[in-house]
């Protein structure tokens, strides 16, 4: 028998004792309940519970605060960092499996790429500044990424201009239109360098990356980059692996919420709303899981000097080797 379902009988005979005629050594034989364990509990199921009921309140707000898409890896990051509560995977894993703190969102298949050439114009096309090399960008606001997306519901379609900071993923900026035009795009990268200037970030040498869109082709496009001196990057014609990090961060967005199993969204105005309150949970968690990989690095780093520094003995030699 579980011990969480025999607390339960020991809470429903606590509670049953003054209103029930029937002494407690027959209510432990109906509940098939040892004398002995009821003697340990009697007095500690309510503080018991209390700590269960806290371990839960804990994980939910966490849950909750993600938009109830994290699972329990992320939860523990989240009780450490935000809390200062340390619990073990295993007991966080209960908790949500037990109270049915599911991750929700749904994962779509993966689609292969497809590598056909388009025709393009030559003189229009940069070169691909990154290669896949995301990881060296190990600084925030020298490498930037930028793609259009749908926005889709039962009603209505929009598109969604969006750009993110290469190192942080953080979203820099983002625009909504109901036309996939060339006005979207431009509207998108004057907010951005307006953003980048208000911050006083300098753009001068910064990467911005993108596919090979007609958007990125146009010369209104490419010229307002060149007169802010931002090096445009372009990843080849229809593999989209080469912009795969704006790529991941559009997938998530529709995960947590167009394609969240229990978000209803009956219209396109729903859409917009939700698409807003989940960027700024987005931004607000990346801050928080930057300083918490900062923080891990560090502590990585401790250790790692502190193995350098131990001295090691040879077997051969019997001698400590510094």
């Amino acid at each position: 028998m579980a011990k969480d379902t025999k607390l339960k009988r020991v809470e429903f005979i606590s509670n049953e004792i003054d209103s029930n005629n029937l002494s407690i050594k027959i209510m432990l034989d109906i509940l098939q309940l040892k004398r002995s364990y009821w003697d340990k509990y009697k007095n500690k199921w309510k503080e018991i519970k209390g700590k269960k009921n806290f371990e839960f309140n804990v994980v939910n707000l966490i849950y909750n605060e993600s938009l109830k898409q994290f699972g329990y890896r992320r939860v523990k990051n989240g009780l450490k960092f935000k809390l200062d509560i340390n619990y073990s995977n295993h007991k966080i894993r209960r908790i949500m499996k037990e109270n049915h703190l599911i991750p929700q969102y749904h994962l779509k298949a993966i689609k292969s790429a497809n590598l056909r050439k388009g025709i393009i114009n030559s003189q229009c096309i940069y070169e691909d500044k990154i290669k896949r090399q995301y990881k060296l960008v190990n600084e925030p606001y020298k490498v930037f990424y930028t793609d259009v997306t749908y926005l889709i519901s039962k009603d209505g379609k929009r598109y969604m201009s969006t750009i993110i900071d290469g190192y942080s993923k953080k979203v820099i900026d983002y625009k909504i239109s109901d036309k996939n035009d060339q006005e979207l795009v431009m509207n998108n990268i004057k907010s951005f360098i307006k953003k980048m200037r208000k911050d006083a970030i300098d753009l001068n040498g910064i990467i911005l990356h993108s596919d090979r869109g007609v958007q990125y082709q146009n010369i209104q496009y490419q010229n307002l980059a060149n007169k802010n001196n931002i090096v445009i990057s372009m990843g080849r014609t229809g593999v989209c692996y080469d912009n795969v990090v704006i790529e991941s961060f559009h997938s998530l967005l529709k995960k947590g919420t167009i394609y969240n199993n229990k978000t209803i969204i009956n219209s396109i105005g729903e859409y917009q709303t939700q698409v807003k309150k989940w960027v700024n949970w987005y931004n607000q968690n990346r801050d928080f899981e930057m300083q918490n990989n900062i923080a891990k690095r560090r502590q990585n780093k401790h250790y790692k000097s502190k193995a350098l520094l131990k001295p090691k003995y040879s077997k051969l030699q019997n001698k400590i080797i510094y």
